[in-house]
């Protein structure tokens, strides 16, 4: 017995070492301490599986780490503090179910602790659900009125549930608490402006002002008061002030950028406010397009090149996704013609050449979504656009492009018969003969510009054509498309996630739109097959 306890008392020891080896920012040792006592244990520790999951959240190892997770989730019965910390990781990993799974039990095992009850409202405000952040606040502020950050949550949780008057009553109570909270004021000034109360949106903005006066929240509010109640100059110095720190919270750069933009006609501070906007949420179209419109509006001719050198100095896919949408929205040239193939002639092909083997996998989808496809090598990639179309159950709404060793690939022609894309090489004149050879078997199909899914398409092989055997024709694949206008791979899995939990504000709408059927891991290879039955052997 004795020794049992030595060796209980040494495990704690040794679990405690590693919780400070990650304080101290030395992740791997941390991990492999771990590791050792995860493989001496008989059933999995929470604490220590908990401790796994930090540090390869923290090394970067996301996926790993919510493996890791998901065993935890599944281990702890009893620690409310232990499932609030799973919960928050969740939250941090952007997993949005899983996340409230473990704060709602968290939350089930306290109802008096308001220090972790606000805790576990600030996870629900993580994952953006306002409904349970504001109901968990109000149990932590049941427990403790005097809980400062309980009546913060609650009132951005109001805020994002739009009920502005009843979120500046509960931020004044903030201010109340600790008059020095100047987002608090922030945050009532944003409510007036909501109900376009200007001049007492100003007051709570200048409350703030005298608290803070470099923070762009700060400055961005007053500037769009100001500019409200037509005192323009004041307006421009408050915007200035604002892009002078706006580095520093670029979550407030695209209100910055739109007021220079559409108020305060200065495109060339826009487009320093609205890099940094982009940069922090790529996936916002509007943010995009107003860059984008920002550019064209400035006198200055380098604006563009400007533009792009910032965002690709931070991410180079990034100033590709700007490129591309820059190819669909800008103004026309007077030389609107096709640019010349490339790559004619660099792999020629014919109708009874060889067939091309192609794994076409959905980017960002976790499990992945893919499909596997036997296709000519003389098809053109006007063939594989309609290919795609059908393996994949897209609907043919939207644009769409090629990428092929950097060179854009699409339709030229409008249904009108006009000159549609500028600087593309058109898809009827690449076959996949050479675009294998152009890329070394290896590029890339976007499909809706704004939701933005983007199809990696690799050439696994090469085969002799078969003459008892159709092509194109389908022979694998996993799991079911998302379906057309979801949002992009994020939009889709947040829809999942809302048909797989009744108590989700999306819930009736999902079930709605997608039927409460609908299967994700479906994936059905005749119904494919028939409708590539139908391009045959001419381009969709």
């Amino acid at each position: 017995m004795a020794r049992k306890k030595r060796v209980h008392q040494q495990t704690e020891h040794n679990i405690q070492n590693a919780f400070s080896l990650i304080a101290g920012g030395q992740l791997e040792r941390a991990k492999s301490v771990f590791e050792t006592q995860l493989g001496s244990q008989k059933t999995p520790d929470p604490r220590t599986l908990l401790g796994l999951a930090s540090t390869l959240y923290f090394s970067g190892d996301t996926e790993c780490a919510i493996d890791t997770l998901h065993l935890l989730l599944a281990q702890i019965t009893e620690d409310d503090v232990e499932l609030l910390q799973t919960g928050l990781f969740y939250a941090m990993s952007g997993r949005r179910e899983p996340a409230g799974i473990a704060l709602r039990r968290a939350r089930a095992m306290v109802s008096d602790h308001s220090e972790i009850l606000t805790s576990i409202a600030g996870g629900f405000s993580m994952i953006g659900d306002c409904e349970e952040a504001a109901n968990t606040a109000k149990m932590a502020i049941k427990a403790d009125d005097s809980d400062e950050m309980a009546h913060r949550i609650l009132g951005l949780a109001l805020f994002g549930m739009e009920d502005y008057p009843a979120a500046i009553d509960r931020l004044k109570k903030v201010t109340d608490l600790n008059p020095q909270d100047y987002m608090a004021h922030v945050y009532i000034g944003r409510c007036l402006a909501r109900m376009e109360e200007w001049e007492e949106s100003l007051s709570a903005f200048q409350k703030a002002w005298f608290i803070e006066k470099k923070h762009p929240a700060v400055n961005v509010g007053r500037a769009i008061s100001l500019f409200q109640l037509g005192r323009v100059k004041d307006a421009v110095k408050a915007a200035d002030s604002a892009l002078k720190h706006i580095s520093e919270s670029p979550e407030d750069a695209y209100s910055l950028g739109t007021l220079y933009l559409h108020y305060l006609d200065n495109p060339d501070k826009a487009i320093s406010a609205l890099v940094i906007a982009v940069l922090d949420d790529p996936t916002n179209d509007g943010c995009m397009n107003d860059l984008i419109e920002a550019v064209f509006a400035s006198d200055d001719p380098d604006s563009l090149q400007h533009a792009l050198d910032a965002l690709k100095e931070v991410d180079p896919d990034i100033g590709q996704m700007f490129l591309r949408t820059l190819d669909q929205i800008a103004p026309f040239e007077d030389d609107t013609s096709p640019r010349e193939n490339p790559f004619r002639g660099i792999a020629p092909a014919t109708p009874d050449g060889p067939v091309y083997q192609l794994r076409i996998d959905l980017e960002g989808a976790r499990p992945p979504i893919w499909r596997r496809v036997l296709v000519p090598g003389h098809f053109t990639l006007a063939h594989l656009h309609g290919i795609i179309q059908a393996v994949m159950g897209w609907e043919g709404y939207h644009m769409h492009e090629f990428s092929v060793s950097d060179v854009a690939i699409g339709p030229i022609l409008d249904s009108d018969g006009t000159w549609g894309h500028r600087s593309l090489v058109d898809e009827f004149d690449v076959t996949i003969a050479e675009a294998n050879a152009a890329s070394n078997g290896k590029f890339w199909y976007v499909y809706d510009f704004g939701d933005n899914w983007v199809h990696k398409i690799a050439v696994e092989k090469t085969l002799p054509r078969n003459e008892k055997m159709r092509y194109p024709v389908c022979t694998g694949g996993r799991q079911a498309a998302p379906f057309e206008d979801s949002g992009g791979i994020h939009g889709y899995y947040a829809h999942l996630e809302a048909l797989a939990d009744p108590d989700s504000q999306m819930h009736a709408e999902t079930v709605e739109w997608l039927g409460k059927d609908f299967e994700p891991k479906a994936f059905d290879i005749d119904t494919i097959n028939k409708k590539l039955g139908r391009i045959g052997s001419s381009p969709a």
